[in-house]
């Protein structure tokens, strides 16, 4: 069954999931068009991680719909599954390495089960995959003896061993320092450069998404609180001021660490601040608007 090619690549309409009778995702709709990157951010607890669980199947939503590359999830039986999910490639936020393999073997473990490549081949590949990260002289190595972002390269580099079309990565900075989180990064930049990807990035590191991701969406009590860059962004529970500067949306969200956000849709400029702390501001990669404007008045 071939994907319809009118269609984006990842459309997700009214989801909903609980556990517990408790409510996780409620009424979750964003589409993710071809070669674009979107960053979901939130504090922990806001269901970004079994969003991206959804979207593969991992685990079944309680209503709503979830299309990748034009199918829909939900009507798979379990060989077309498999098949899309080869084309869907998931950076799990441990890295979720095996242990018992090394780095070589476990970034072939996916061409040895899902492809007919000889050994040769399999080998040729696994190293163009590890030189892709700088890892090329770890092919040796056991997980257990390298750092927490060399593992998470691995795992990135797993992730793309069967050249997929859509990347999803869960959490691909959390627990590195900030130089390490930088790296991967600009790791995530390369590829949206170099491979024109598709890929949602779950993430509470505004600091590194902003050198990435195209579009941004924030998740706040299993809701889509805001979206942009657009002009009709959701701003379910924010709050306005009728002072503020042409064009821009303000949302409060105290769950959130006591963030405060700022947004030009026209120019893709994200201003934040904690309590106490200094404002910080961003535009999309490729735009030079300045946005004084942003740090005046969150000031």
């Amino acid at each position: 069954m071939a994907p319809q090619t009118n269609e984006q690549p990842i459309a997700v309409s009214d989801l909903c999931k609980g556990f517990g009778g408790r409510a996780v995702l409620n009424n979750v709709s964003f589409q993710v068009g071809t070669g674009e990157v979107l960053a979901v951010l939130g504090r922990s607890g806001t269901g970004k991680s079994v969003l991206l669980k959804l979207m593969i199947r991992l685990l079944t939503p309680d209503s709503g719909g979830i299309r990748i590359l034009g199918q829909d999830m939900a009507s798979l039986a379990e060989e077309q599954l498999a098949e899309i999910r080869k084309r869907v490639g998931f950076l799990f936020q441990g890295a979720a390495l095996y242990d018992s393999l090394t780095v070589a073997e476990n970034v072939e473990f996916p061409l040895r089960r899902n492809t007919k490549m000889s050994a040769e081949e399999r080998h040729r590949r696994t190293r163009e995959l590890l030189g892709s990260v700088g890892l090329e002289s770890d092919l040796d190595k056991q997980p257990s003896a390298i750092s927490g972002g060399m593992q998470k390269r691995v795992g990135l580099a797993r992730a793309l061993a069967l050249e997929p079309g859509i990347l999803l990565f869960d959490e691909p900075t959390a627990g590195l320092d900030p130089i390490t989180a930088a790296e991967i990064g600009k790791l995530i930049l390369e590829l949206k450069n170099n491979r024109k990807m598709t890929a949602v990035v779950v993430t509470h590191d505004m600091q590194t998404a902003k050198l990435f991701c195209d579009r941004v969406i924030l998740m706040r009590e299993g809701s889509v609180a805001f979206e942009g860059p657009s002009r009709n962004s959701k701003e379910a529970g924010t709050s306005s001021s009728g002072n503020s500067p042409a064009g821009l949306r303000r949302i409060r969200c105290p769950e959130l660490f006591g963030w405060e956000f700022s947004w030009r849709p026209a120019s893709f400029a994200l201003a934040w601040r904690s309590s106490g702390s200094a404002a910080h501001s961003f535009t999309s990669p490729g735009l030079t608007s300045s946005v004084p404007s942003l740090q005046t008045w969150l000031d």
